[in-house]
């Protein structure tokens, strides 16, 4: 049972298919906030946001001028872990 006022949450909302459309549309889900920056979507293809009718999408990217892809991330994340692994000693 769907109530007034909850909110759904989606990981990765590149992945939905026509058959998970069909069970929003169901919920009653009209609007789609996305919150990720452009740098995120559209690079390769199947990153578009997903759109269908009855729904409006709501682009509020928290970081807008930041790439915070899985990819970019991991590219931060070996910097990190390569700058506090520290000098090599030999």
């Amino acid at each position: 049972m769907v109530r007034k006022g909850v909110v759904f949450r989606s990981a990765d909302p590149t992945k939905l298919t026509d058959e998970g459309v069909a069970v929003m549309q169901k919920l009653g889900i009209t609007h789609v906030y996305d919150f990720r920056s452009k740098m995120e979507f559209g690079k390769t293809p199947g990153t578009e946001p997903k759109e269908w009718e009855g729904a409006q999408r709501h682009y509020v990217p928290v970081f807008p001028g930041v790439d915070l892809s899985p990819e970019a991330l991991a590219v931060r994340m070996r910097r990190f872990r390569d700058y506090t692994d520290g000098p090599e000693v030999g």
